[in-house]
């Protein structure tokens, strides 16, 4: 029968541990086989490591529901307390959206690991410090998941196309990068991620960490031709870091294009059902998109209302919003937030944000912002900083040998701080843009013809337009 054929060309890709093919067989035979071959077809899923299903969630939902209708219960672990069970009971509650609750089952792993002697395979070892670290991501324990992503990595041997060490790596590096850790991110893409086609997920990673190291040193065009190269369909699970990169990229020159791709990403996934590095990857992209279109106040409302300080991602939201106090004129608050900030444990992009978005800067915090952007090549967070601030920081950069010197000048940006409209500025901008004249805009906003004027004034400088046409563009 066919039937057999195909169980049998399964079962000889999973048991070579070919995944790509394993995946490519299931995609071809799986309507074939599930209603009369249940039984085999479990015990090939149940061969499938579950850092291969995440890149395909629906082949765990496939597995779920062949356990549903099999006859035969999954075998009991030998010990329930051992390893294998508690990383089982990880994975299950990362795939039900609550890793928050794997929490006591990591530190009760980590001290059976530390207590006992385990007998695992490198791989067996690999896959499990892979999956702790997606939990701990998950929640935003970003600093601890780098150290057991690079751990993943070192433990799936040596072989340099090897799949753990590319997912693994490319995991480690792109947090580092985004703790502002080059040196850190470069080492795991040089030592990990020596491919420029990692299989199955390692890739997306190593790309974004490319990008953002590319885009750190003023290498914009170098950056923007990283994203380019990036196809949307591998980034899977990485989705939210990958619109997170694309905003800081893209943000000034594709924000509505971008902000589209984003929305029809959320209609499946509802802000409420998202990880907390998920959520918070959303938040700030949401934030850059607004802001690059100078909508402050949606920009604003983007970063929510939370005042919790336990992840980077919160670190990184509570020094926008004292940009965004800062650009209102509200110094106190501002000030107030910051001092929040210093308290806790920064990692270096997250320690410069801080120091360049707040409403003025010692002697001593100009030393350290340029001793953080030498260190790890952090540029372009210095294009923020008033041009009396940016100037001091580029001569004390001269006294600094720095990791990697900027690709191009440290010119202003918008970046961080797009230009503050009010409410009706932003209305009367809009109208002028679309061209109505001055007396149309007046009637519909019951306002003089004189009143408009000075409010288009206005609008020009905060914009530095001097057209109508200028202005439709940087609006538009």
């Amino acid at each position: 029968m066919p039937e057999s054929r195909y169980v049998a060309a399964l079962r000889s890709a999973a048991e070579a541990q070919d995944w790509s093919r394993t995946l490519e067989l299931l995609e071809a035979y799986w309507p074939r086989l599930v209603h009369v071959r249940q039984a085999e077809l479990l015990g090939i899923l149940e061969l499938i490591p579950e850092s291969v299903l995440d890149e395909r969630p629906r082949w765990i939902r496939a597995r779920d529901f062949v356990r549903s209708r099999s006859s035969t219960a999954p075998p009991d672990d030998d010990d329930p307390h051992g390893l294998p069970a508690l990383t089982s009971r990880i994975i299950e509650l990362r795939h039900a959206g609550r890793a928050a609750e794997a929490l006591p089952l990591l530190a009760q792993g980590r001290s059976l690991e530390n207590a006992t002697s385990q007998v695992e395979t490198s791989g067996e070892r690999s896959e499990r410090l892979y999956q702790w670290a997606r939990a701990l991501e998950d929640i935003g324990e970003t600093s601890d998941a780098l150290d057991l992503y690079e751990d993943a990595a070192l433990a799936s041997g040596s072989a340099p196309s090897g799949r753990m060490r590319s997912l693994a790596g490319g995991a480690a590096a792109l947090l580092a990068a985004f703790h502002g850790e080059r040196a850190r991110a470069q080492r795991s893409l040089d030592e990990f991620c020596g491919g420029e086609e990692e299989p199955l997920g390692g890739g997306a990673s190593a790309a974004l960490a490319r990008v953002l190291l590319r885009f750190d040193v003023l290498d914009r065009e170098g950056a923007r031709r990283l994203v380019a190269g990036i196809d949307p369909t591998t980034v899977r699970h990485r989705w939210a870091h990958y619109f997170h990169v694309r905003a800081i990229v893209e943000w000034e020159q594709r924000s509505r294009v971008l902000g589209a791709e984003l929305d029809t990403q959320l209609k499946s996934r509802p802000l409420s059902t998202l990880s907390v590095i998920d959520a918070g990857s959303v938040r700030i992209t949401r934030y850059l998109l607004h802001a690059a279109d100078a909508r402050t106040r949606r920009a604003a409302d983007a970063l929510g209302s939370s005042t919790s300080m336990s992840t980077i991602l919160d670190h990184f939201i509570t020094a926008l919003r004292a940009s965004v106090h800062t650009r209102e004129g509200r110094t106190a608050d501002a000030r107030h937030l910051l001092a929040r900030l210093r308290t806790a444990r920064l990692a270096p992009r997250a320690e410069l944000l801080a120091l360049v978005v707040g409403p003025d800067r010692s002697p001593d915090d100009l030393e350290r912002i340029a001793a953080l952007a030498a260190e790890h090549g952090l540029y372009w967070l210095l294009t923020v900083l008033p041009e009396q601030d940016r100037s001091a920081v580029s001569a004390l950069l001269a006294q600094h040998e720095p990791f990697i010197a900027p690709a191009s000048a440290i010119e202003p940006t918008r970046a961080l701080s797009p230009p503050l409209l009010t409410p009706r500025e932003q209305d009367v901008a809009q109208r002028a843009a679309l061209g109505e004249s001055t007396a149309d805009i007046a009637s519909a906003l019951h306002v003089s013809p004189n009143t408009v004027k000075t409010q288009l004034r206005s609008v020009y400088r905060k914009l530095g337009v001097s057209t109508r046409d200028e202005l439709f563009a940087a609006l538009h």
